[in-house]
This record gives structure tokens, C-alpha cells and sequence, in this order.
């Protein structure tokens, strides 16, 4: 189910995930929406609200940084804004986290992945040399660490998160 990738940086990106989404029916060009961070590629991915719930080390939500809703997304791939979250037919696809324009995180995509036990994932990324920065208790994912991999590529884990957005979902 290939729903993120990592690749090394083209020059003046940073290091991470690039998170794919699929096209909605109103979207333009799928090149029209490429961005540092993410990716839309025509059609459905196989994760997100219409995909059966994630395993544990797959994808659950992805969340934008962002000091507004970027209409690169509203516009290019079809969804719309509701509640912090951008929709697509009423289901939510990802997040939008408010940051301020000026933060380092800004226009950047957090990858989301499901675990089954964050704890001991938590001393498995350790033991693997990643680094822990900290936990979002305000996430409505659930309980979720952002963690970073041994060259600093930023993602969260979130535990047991039911199926895709978690409470968001519904």
C-alpha cells in the first residue's frame, strides 16, 4: 500500500517523507500540485478515509504545517477545508496544523504512521539511533510521538489510531 516515500532532497528541501495523495474529481493536473513535501498522483491512493484501517507501521493521517489553508491543495486537488482539516466527498483526508508563516515547519507535511504499541516502538526508534522529540497531547489521532530517524527526518507515531484520521474520521 504505498502511501510515503523518502527520497534524498532536491536542493532547498529538507530531509523527510513525501507523502502521496491521490487526485479528487475536481482536481486539475497532478503536476500542478507537486510540492517538497507531498505528492499527487492521479486516481486513489490505497490508504486514506476510503482504504480499510491502517497496520501498524503503515500511514494514518498526514497533517499539514501551514498559517492558512493552502490553496494549492483546496484548489489542485479538490478538497475543501472543514474544521482544521481539508475533506474530500465530506471524508477528511489530512490535517492542518496553524503555525505561525514564519516557523520553520510551515508549508511542510508530517506523516503519520499507526503503531500498535507506541512504547515499544518508542525504545525500538531509540535503539535504532532515531531521536525522540516529544509528544502531541492536543493530537485527536490519539496518543502521538514525533520522532526523528537517525539523519533527521521528522514523522510521528500514532498508537492505535482505529482507521484513517482516527476520531477525525468520523
Amino acid at each position: 500500500r504505498l502511501a510515503a516515500t523518502i527520497r534524498f532532497p532536491e536542493h532547498g528541501e529538507s530531509l523527510g517523507w513525501r507523502v502521496i495523495f491521490g487526485t479528487g474529481p475536481q482536481a486539475e493536473e497532478p503536476s500542478a500540485s507537486r510540492h517538497p513535501s507531498a505528492v499527487v498522483e492521479p486516481g486513489r491512493v490505497a490508504h486514506g478515509p476510503w482504504a480499510p484501517a491502517p497496520r501498524s507501521g503503515e500511514p494514518c493521517w498526514a497533517e499539514l504545517a501551514a498559517a492558512s489553508a493552502d490553496e494549492r491543495w483546496t484548489s489542485a486537488v479538490g478538497w475543501e477545508m472543514a474544521e482544521g482539516a481539508y475533506t474530500l466527498e465530506g471524508r477528511a483526508v489530512s490535517g492542518r496544523r496553524p503555525v505561525p508563516e514564519t516557523s520553520p515547519e510551515a508549508g511542510e507535511w508530517t506523516c503519520c504512521l499507526a503503531t500498535d504499541d507506541l512504547s515499544r516502538t518508542l525504545d525500538r526508534v531509540r535503539d535504532l539511533g532515531g531521536t525522540v522529540l516529544g509528544e502531541d497531547p492536543t493530537n485527536p489521532l490519539g496518543r502521538a510521538v514525533t520522532v526523528a530517524d537517525p539523519d533527521g527526518a521528522r514523522y510521528a507515531l500514532v498508537e492505535q489510531p482505529g482507521g484513517w484520521g482516527g476520531a477525525l474520521a468520523t
